[in-house]
């Protein structure tokens, strides 16, 4: 079985702004008051959430409901978020979950991607449970050292406190407020590297558009350090191999072409993007889409466990690859894609979904054999001219 990754590089530059105020938090305010109290600082909205989870589930929720959990990058906004539970809430809970993790990321991370650079560990932490291996690898704040970090245990359910998801502004915002996004959503969707740029003037939007994206991410839960919201430092072409999404401060002296795939004809993006009006509620809208992506996948799984596993067929072309097939195992494997109802303009859209279950079922198999030896994903480069489109 063929084992190649394709890195195809979508390149956005970012020149306009787009209004966060306030007001763009307040979808989120209306669908999840009834979990906690809504705060807004630097144009980012925190739902404190008065309920106790563990790390791993408190994630979970905040990212099911299109956020992250809390990223505390600087001093200011370590006081506002302090200044909340103390003076606002008044919480005298113990315990507090924010996003930062040191889960098989090589370093502490938060859930956005980015390292951490502040620091509010209290003193002796981040502990070493047994000498200098640590089995507690997520970050709380303690009310009793002053709402200093200390790590805990990240899925044990004896390690159970409230939590706080951070929200930029939504989807809903981002599809209204940018042309052409829709190439960027089917550059996603079709396995192209996103690489969105922005002078440093632009960098808190920047972080908007990565977050709210990101939900457009086929496997993104699977691998940590496939979306960063932001970095300064230049990119290399073997970091593509994971980095699927990626915002990069633009240096003020240096010109980048913007590059996008040509015009999109989708009948999955045209379905969703035409339905974000059904909706009152950022949160409806987003379990909308959600569903729609699940059920396309569903159809990969399908295709490949079905077809270029079965009896049915065998792609024998990179990728997987229907166009470069053959006329007639193109024409049986149109046709079997036909009876899972997918149209021939979102067949680029399925063959990368069936490449990534197919990655996934050779990690499998090598997992299941418990051995360390699991194939590393090659790349090839290939570079095509593509329209150039102002965002």
């Amino acid at each position: 079985m063929e084992y190649l990754q394709y890195i195809f590089i979508l390149i956005v530059m970012l020149y306009k702004s787009v209004d966060v105020s306030s007001e763009s938090c307040q979808p989120i305010v209306d669908s999840l008051r009834k979990y906690g109290n809504v705060y807004t600082y630097k144009d980012v909205c925190y739902v404190f959430i008065n309920h106790e989870k563990t790390w791993v589930d408190a994630r979970h929720r905040c990212e099911a409901w299109g956020g992250d959990l809390v990223h505390i990058p600087d001093q200011g906004t370590m006081q506002f978020i302090k200044g909340v539970m103390d003076n606002q809430l008044r919480w005298r809970n113990n315990g507090v979950w924010i996003g930062l993790h040191n889960r098989g990321s090589g370093g502490w991370r938060w859930t956005t991607g980015q390292r951490q650079t502040f620091n509010y560990w209290d003193s002796g932490q981040p502990s070493k449970t047994f000498g200098f291996i640590s089995f507690e690898d997520c970050a709380c704040m303690r009310r009793g050292d002053g709402w200093r970090w200390h790590d805990y245990m990240c899925d044990n359910g004896m390690f159970t406190y409230k939590y706080i998801c951070q929200f930029r502004f939504g989807i809903t915002k981002v599809l209204q407020s940018y042309n052409h996004i829709q190439n960027v959503i089917y550059s996603m969707l079709t396995g192209r590297t996103v690489v969105i740029i922005g002078s440093s003037h632009y960098e808190e939007e920047v972080k908007n558009l990565v977050t709210a994206l990101k939900l457009f991410l086929p496997g993104c839960h699977r691998c940590q350090t496939s979306c960063i919201q932001w970095s300064s430092k230049a990119i290399a072409v073997t970091d593509l191999i994971e980095i699927k999404l990626i915002g990069i401060c633009r240096h003020e002296k240096k010109s980048v072409d913007r590059m996008v795939p040509k015009a999109v004809q989708g009948s999955l993006i045209t379905t969703i993007l035409s339905r974000k009006k059904s909706f009152k509620t950022e949160e409806g809208y987003i379990q909308f889409i959600k569903v729609s992506l699940c059920e396309f996948s569903s159809k990969a799984f399908i295709f490949f466990h079905s077809f270029c596993l079965g009896t049915v067929g065998t792609l024998r072309g990179n990728r997987g690859s229907i166009i470069s097939e053959s006329d007639s195992v193109k024409k049986t494997a149109t046709a079997f894609l036909s009876k899972l109802g997918i149209q021939d303009c979102d067949i680029d859209i399925m063959e990368y979904l069936t490449e990534l279950v197919k990655y996934q079922h050779i990690e499998d198999h090598y997992k299941s054999l418990n051995t360390t030896g699991i194939p590393p994903r090659p790349f090839t480069r290939n570079i095509h001219p593509c329209q150039l489109h102002r965002l």
